[in-house]
């Protein structure tokens, strides 16, 4: 006699994805074998995934282009995990990394959660999205072939995890190879990463240096600015009552030293409708960002400021500049957080200073060689 059991194929739609399962009626879904173990393999198709590390850090973050690039402070402090992916099979295989992709999606990024107990939702930690065409500089950018035998490394960024959550799940989906929707190698991870720690920031008496690249505050002060002409009228004097800003600005002086062997691209933005790159904050329990300060008048520039930048600065030799930013509000001594892009030095990394401060009221311009008119010229005989 045989017995008839009425069966069916059906999808399990989970947290960590869609799952191919097969059942009969009455019958609960096949439970998803256990997560692989940090220090093992998972296989996905021909592609073997290896969790190579966690590391808490201050990484650098590039563009497309490879320059250095400001993200917002938030992210200053990320928990990357490294990947290593190796092809097992006789044709290359396309990698496609997807570092901002969308959150919560189990195929189309590796996603972070902590380690749920039995009966218990997941938990996720957020992935880090930096924004179109920005990574750091261990980051994989395009799609990339994996030729046979060979291995790919690339890291994913998230938000660094409460550290009472002991262990975590890492999922990775098949789908970064071209793999099937649904087919997700899934790791348990302790929550043990090594910590980098950030570099040091500058003072005003501490130089910062990257890529031979040395910056050194020279001053910060409360300044009344005086303007000068430039371009076609440069041999104009400003007259009153425009020859120096109007209320205080605050002025930070700096020395940039090229310890390189080659000439060095500087790209202040002194004149930029933006100023990407450059971030000054009152430090404290709440940031407070403070703009950059520009001359309303087209025609004329900050007297002492380099001009015609981007400008080359040549190997060995020493430059004085400086920023111009609206003052800080409070009239009590703070702290202030001065970062600078790598890029406007032409090398890669982040230049951080902290600089105390204390608003100060400067003493009025003189005006008055700006109330006289120049005599006219005796006219030729």
């Amino acid at each position: 006699m045989v017995r008839v059991v009425n069966c069916k194929v059906g999808l399990l739609v989970t947290a960590l994805g869609l799952f191919l399962a097969m059942g009969c009626e009455g019958e609960p879904p096949p439970e998803p074998d256990p997560p692989t173990p940090h220090d093992k393999p998972a296989t996905l198709g021909n592609t073997e995934v290896t969790v190579v590390g966690t590391e808490v850090k201050t990484p650098d973050f590039v563009d497309s282009n490879g320059q250095s690039v400001l993200v917002t402070a938030g992210s200053a402090r990320v928990f990357a995990v490294k990947l290593s992916f190796k092809n097992t099979g006789d044709a290359p295989i396309p990698y496609s990394p997807r570092h901002n992709a969308a959150s919560g999606q189990a195929d189309t990024t590796p996603l972070l959660f902590k380690m749920p107990a039995e009966g218990e939702k997941l938990t996720p930690i957020p992935n880090l999205r930096l924004g179109d065409n920005i990574f750091t500089t261990d980051q994989v950018q395009i799609e990339t072939d994996i030729e046979p035998g060979k291995a790919v490394v690339d890291e994913y960024l998230f938000k660094i995890p409460p550290p009472d959550d002991k262990e975590l799940l890492l999922t990775v989906p098949a789908t970064l190879f071209g793999g099937d929707a649904g087919n997700v190698a899934r790791f348990a991870l302790p929550n043990e990463p090594k910590t980098i720690a950030a570099p040091s920031p500058g003072d005003l008496e501490t130089p910062v240096t990257r890529g031979n690249v040395k910056v050194s505050l020279t001053s910060v002060a409360d300044e009344y600015i005086e303007a000068e002409k430039i371009g076609q009228e440069a041999e104009k004097k400003l007259k009153y009552p425009y020859a120096y800003t109007v209320e205080p600005v605050l002025k930070v002086g700096y020395q940039i030293v090229n310890n390189t062997n080659k000439t060095v691209v500087y790209t202040p933005g002194h004149r930029a409708l933006d100023s990407a790159g450059v971030e000054l904050f009152v430090t404290g329990s709440r940031e407070i960002s403070l703009s950059r300060f520009k001359l309303a008048d087209a025609d004329a520039a900050p007297k002492g400021q380099m001009k015609g930048c981007p400008c080359q600065l040549e190997p060995g030799k020493t430059y004085d500049d400086f920023m111009l930013f609206q003052r800080p509000s409070t009239a009590s001594k703070t702290e202030l957080l001065l970062r600078l892009s790598g890029h406007i030095f032409d090398t890669r990394g982040l230049y951080e200073f902290k600089i105390p401060y204390e608003l100060s009221e400067p003493s009025q311009p003189d005006l008055e060689p700006y109330k006289k008119e120049k005599p006219p010229e005796p006219a030729p005989e």
